[in-house]
């Protein structure tokens, strides 16, 4: 079902079931497998709350370099383990 004042932008689907809060809103391209609350606004397949999303596209363009960095501390914590975790002042 759908509620009132429901905006849903161009080719978003929706799945069977799924029921519509008044004045929510659905971003372009959305797919909505789950009820969305009255107010929200969710965006993307699948539809989440708009803040979350552009969260996740932001974090999206950084995670080559979390990667390396993640490659590098796991490499640092595997040599520390195997000196017995007798690191250098410098490491601490």
């Amino acid at each position: 079902t759908t509620g009132d004042w429901v905006v849903m932008a161009g080719q978003v689907g929706v799945r069977d079931h799924v029921h519509i809060g008044d004045k929510a809103v659905l971003g372009a391209r959305s797919g909505v497998s789950n009820d969305v609350e009255p107010g929200k606004t969710v965006l993307g397949e699948p539809a989440i709350d708009l803040r979350d999303r552009k969260l996740q596209l932001a974090t999206i363009s950084k995670l080559p370099e979390m990667r390396r960095e993640l490659k590098q501390l796991t490499a640092r914590v595997a040599g520390l383990e195997g000196s017995g975790g007798r690191g250098t002042a410098e490491a601490a």
